[in-house]
């Protein structure tokens, strides 16, 4: 993680110790910050094959959409309105 995808997380674990004097693990991500920024945050994917013992056959780094960041935080905002 870097410094500008820091910014958009939920405080840190603190059961969960910065590595090598880095940032600590997210809590989550906080979606105001991320549609106020601009910035999406990365995916990390991984695919396995169905058999067991077989080796993953893809993987691989992906940004989330914007608009579903946008979407998630409108449907965020109504739900706490009729809340």
């Amino acid at each position: 993680m870097n410094k500008r995808r820091a910014c958009q997380a939920v405080p840190e674990a603190p059961r969960c110790p910065p590595a090598r004097a880095l940032f600590g693990t997210p809590l989550g991500i906080d979606i105001r910050k991320v549609v106020e920024t601009g910035f999406t945050p990365m995916i990390n994917t991984g695919i396995d094959r169905r058999r067991p013992g077989i080796v993953q056959i893809g993987a691989g780094i992906t940004a989330v959409p914007m608009t579903c960041l946008v979407q998630a935080l409108e449907a965020f905002a109504a739900a706490r309105q009729t809340a």
